[in-house]
């Protein structure tokens, strides 16, 4: 009987050994064809079956409940089947338009304007793009349902204020009265808990810490928020008036007298009709396009296959049609590195969607060392979208910038909504640097402290007791204040850092130290008056910066260039069977694989995830059952009790493989 049983054990193990050798091969033969001829299909359809852009195409840009973005969403393609989030890249946008406005094929463009996130200079970008598409001659037109509700819509506005006709719904309004700036002050709710801060800037203006020290606007603070709204509103007034052939005294007054419904706005000329949505896009877009001059043989062809005089078409398909690719395909390289959100130490910090929150010192190191590498790369795009953080941080990263300019690359900073603090601190050394005309920079300032909480925990009852080596030992405890000593060596530490942070302004901006402290104390300056002051060298966004770069390199603004992401990003694949670095020196070359990967449509991008997921799923549950082949010697039987008996084993779970602990 015991002899029959381990013959079928022997039997089994020969017939499961078979199996696993035929079903592994069989798996990766076919999955492999399968994924072949996947492959192959959609780059032919990529290539040669894509829908292309038709003739008489008016693009259409939804902007309802959708937030604008400094960088391109990076979701994961499986999230992304479950998830919809409007997420607009604001650049790619841009560079649509910017394509489109020589773009025969293109009529015109129609926004269609609702609740949208964005800040002001992706706003002033988008605004000038389409500014730039309407000279070319093409229509734009805007319609909203209404200027937002019962809230201000200043903003917004002057937004649609770029286009050639502005529709809004007769039930509407047109919220215009201004901007208006609040701060809130904490210090008398820390002073009801017992809490304690004590903190010193350099110098007067420097007012971040304000709103946990103050109950109210300082001098030095109310100074620098009328003189940003001023900035500002002055902006929207100079725009507005421009756009909509008024006055600016005109302006000014329409806006103090605000707001108004859509018909009292029609009467001042703020819009151009009042029109409900079905309307407008029945109505008025067939007025504006469909007279548009063609062949009989054209209107015919139309006619025949149910076309009417124009096709609408969103931006963003516009942009796989015609473009496909964000600044891709052409032999001059230049490479882009982005800094967006609070300066850390360590590695960015993202959200759900792959969009920074924080900008990590060793991520933009990396990035750095990566384009300095990179020998096809020639001069690099900086984009900096942050109020600052730490000094530590701030000058690793402006290290890097300048062992880039040291390489012989070309570093051109672009400034986003703000620049300001150690957001100034990393541009300064650049060869070139481009605001935007609201852009927040300068704030060429610091400040440090702590907060005590030692009474706040006492007033629970809760007490602490403490011995300590030396009177520095308190320095950075959070439960006492500062003793005279210490109180010192803070105002040291922080006058090195100011002292620091001018030096390296004046060497990078080549000003002289008592300019530089002129320009600093804290101050925030609007990019417009920065240009003035000799802290930036040109005023517009990004497509200006590109510019400026091929300048720099010598060649014409026409040139085709392709824009190089720093760090090299990953793939899926790569994500799931990722190549680990030699040491911290190892730079991550770019995979050919991960280039050819990003043209698949997201779908198959999904599909493909899902087959590598399953592969080295498969690989795994392989790798184990042969490990329990080799055991199969190891089980024998017991004579005395007629029970198989295994020897004690160890699992190891990061290799799902068993590891056998035999023993004599």
């Amino acid at each position: 009987m015991l002899q029959k049983t381990s013959d079928r054990i022997k039997s089994c193990d020969k017939h499961l050994s078979k199996f696993i050798r035929d079903s592994y091969g069989q798996f990766y033969l076919y999955s492999g064809f399968a994924a072949s001829v996947i492959g192959a299909l959609s780059l032919l359809r990529y290539k040669y079956f894509r829908k292309r852009v038709c003739s008489y195409t008016v693009l259409e840009l939804d902007l309802t409940g959708c937030t604008l973005s400094e960088q391109q969403p990076d979701i994961n393609p499986l999230f992304s089947l479950f998830v919809d989030e409007k997420i607009l890249h604001v650049h790619t946008l841009i560079y649509a338009l910017k394509v489109a406005s020589t773009d025969h094929r293109v009529l015109g463009l129609v926004v269609k304007l609702g609740q949208i996130t964005a800040n002001l200079t992706q706003l002033q970008e988008l605004r000038s793009a389409v500014v730039n598409f309407r000279a070319t001659g093409k229509k734009t037109l805007c319609y909203a349902h209404t200027f937002k509700e019962f809230a201000d819509a200043s903003a917004y506005y002057w937004f649609a204020s770029a286009f050639e006709e502005i529709y809004v719904s007769p039930s509407g309004y047109v919220n215009v009265v201004g901007i208006k700036a609040n701060s809130f002050f904490l210090k008398g709710l820390f002073e009801k808990v017992n809490l304690e801060f004590t903190l010193v800037a350099r110098r007067k203006y420097k007012t971040a810490p304000n709103m946990l020290t103050e109950s109210q606007f300082t001098e030095e603070h109310k100074e620098t928020v009328e003189y940003i709204l001023n900035s500002v509103y002055d902006q929207f007034i100079t725009d507005i008036a421009a756009s909509r052939n008024m006055e600016v005294d005109n302006v000014k007054s329409l806006i103090y007298n605000g707001p108004y419904n859509a018909a009292t706005a029609l009467d001042l000329k703020l819009i151009d009709g009042l029109k409900y949505e079905n309307q407008f896009y029945n109505e008025v877009l067939n007025s504006k396009f469909g007279s548009i001059e063609m062949t009989v043989f054209t209107r015919l062809c139309r006619r025949l296959t149910n076309r009417g005089p124009y096709e609408l078409l969103y931006i963003d398909r516009y942009f796989e049609r015609a473009i496909g690719k964000y600044y891709r395909g052409a032999k001059t390289k230049i490479g882009y590195i982005d800094l967006v959100g609070t300066i850390y130490m360590g590695e960015n910090k993202k959200t759900w969607n792959g969009l920074d929150i924080s900008a990590g010192s060793e991520t933009l190191l990396l990035a750095f060392r990566e384009a300095i590498a990179c020998s096809s790369i020639k001069a690099i795009i900086f984009r900096i979208d942050s109020g600052g953080g730490s000094a530590q941080a701030s000058d690793i990263i402006s290290d890097a910038l300048r062992l880039a300019k040291q390489s012989g690359k070309k570093v051109i900073v672009s400034m986003g909504q703000a620049a300001a603090s150690g957001g100034y601190y990393v541009a300064a050394h650049a060869d070139k640097i481009v605001a935007n005309p609201l852009t927040f920079t300068g704030s060429i300032g610091v400040f440090a402290g702590k907060l005590s909480m030692l009474k706040f925990w006492n007033q629970f009852g809760i007490t602490f007791d403490s011995v300590q080596t030396s009177p520095s030992g308190e320095y950075f405890d959070p439960l006492s204040g500062y003793s005279e000593e210490n109180r010192a060596k803070l105002e040291s530490f922080v006058d090195d850092v100011y002292d620091q942070f001018k030096g390296h302004v004046c060497q990078g901006r080549s000003l002289t130290p008592d300019r530089v402290e002129e320009l600093a104390q804290g101050r925030i300056w609007t990019g417009k008056t920065a240009l003035e002051k000799g802290l930036v060298d040109a005023l517009g966004g990004l497509e200006t910066a590109i510019d400026v770069a091929k300048k720099e390199l010598g060649l014409s603004t026409q040139t085709a260039i392709s824009l190089v992401p720093f760090p090299a990003p990953t793939s899926m694949l790569e994500k799931i069977f990722p190549k680990p670095q030699k040491n911290s020196r190892d730079i991550r070359k770019r995979s050919a694989f991960s280039s050819f990967y990003t043209l698949f449509p997201s779908y198959l991008q999904a599909l493909f995830s899902v087959f590598s997921w399953t592969s080295k799923s498969a690989t795994h549950m392989f790798r184990t059952i042969k490990s329990l082949e080799k055991l199969a010697p190891l089980v024998h039987l017991n004579h005395d009790s007629s029970e198989l008996y295994l020897p004690p084993c160890t699992i190891d779970l990061q290799t799902d493989s068993i590891v056998s602990n035999l023993t004599a």
